[in-house]
């Protein structure tokens, strides 16, 4: 939310007022990786949505507390997700009635769909060990897809990672109404919403461990998010050994890296505020 809320222009003004190295590195890390790579604020959208995956989980396990059904779930997941892409399509000009000009895809459309998806998985899939390898299962098949097909109205020889060149773009140009972000291309396009599912289920398998229905010390949760987050990270950055980390594809090795991440921060203030009970400035109730 800081960064959201003008983090990125508060650098800025730094930099410019005083300089240094410190700032100037930060106020890269401001902006979003041209095409390959990873900057800090490129972990903003994927953490956003893994914290919603991390809270459908909690979400869940008190709906069925509370005796709700499954038919009154799924209609809470259906209403949240056309909210949230209306919301995106608001956002960007919907009310403006020039259809033909608008763009339809967004940041909190992908956010909605993705988790929707990963909602009814969760919903569906009552094997917590299967639910732990689909993100996996998903990313490895998608990552075949986009690293093997290059964009049928592509010329030979273009990366098949570049805008043009990837069936991702090529999607969009298709199938995708409206402009696109980048022309030949949208980063909340369609083929993306694919591997976003896996960043969602990352974060609602999180959930579960923080549910502890096994009774775990904090001690021992704290361990087994730590494990988890460690072997995220490690098998992102061997990912991208094959597949650059881009965040516009949503490549694999950028989901992996990014959740990684952000279970990693995740770990960090429960173990502070839910272990440490560090929670004075930070609970709504002051």
């Amino acid at each position: 939310m800081l960064w959201i809320m003008g983090a990125p222009g508060i650098i800025e003004a730094l930099k410019q007022l005083w300089g240094g190295d410190l700032l100037v590195w930060a106020s890269h890390e401001m902006h979003h990786a041209e095409w390959h790579g990873l900057t800090i604020m490129d972990l903003v959208f994927p953490t956003f949505l893994f914290i919603a995956g991390c809270s459908f989980s909690l979400s869940l396990a008190k709906r069925r507390e509370n005796g709700e059904t499954n038919r009154r779930i799924y209609k809470h997941i259906w209403v949240r997700t056309c909210w949230m892409i209306l919301l995106g399509c608001v956002y960007n000009g919907l009310l403006a009635f020039d259809f033909d000009n608008m763009r339809y895809a967004s940041v909190l459309g992908r956010i909605g769909l993705a988790w929707m998806f990963a909602a009814l998985i969760v919903m569906h899939v009552s094997n917590r060990k299967i639910r732990l390898l689909l993100p996996l299962a998903i990313l490895l098949l998608y990552s075949l897809m986009i690293g093997t097909i290059l964009a049928p109205d592509a010329l030979p020889g273009t990366d098949i990672y570049s805008a043009r060149g990837s069936v991702v773009g090529w999607m969009d140009r298709m199938f995708l109404p409206g402009k696109l972000y980048g022309g030949d291309f949208d980063p909340e396009g369609l083929l993306g919403i694919i591997p976003a599912v896996s960043t969602a289920l990352l974060g609602m398998a999180t959930g579960e461990v923080l549910l502890n229905k096994k009774g775990y010390t904090g001690s021992l949760i704290c361990g087994t998010l730590a494990i988890y987050g460690s072997l995220l990270l490690s098998l992102g950055m061997i990912w991208s050994l094959f597949e650059p980390i881009n965040k516009s594809l949503w490549s694999g090795s950028f989901t992996l890296i990014s959740g990684g991440i952000a279970l990693v921060f995740l770990l960090l203030f429960y173990w502070l505020i839910d272990i440490r009970g560090y929670k004075n400035g930070l609970s709504f109730s002051g």
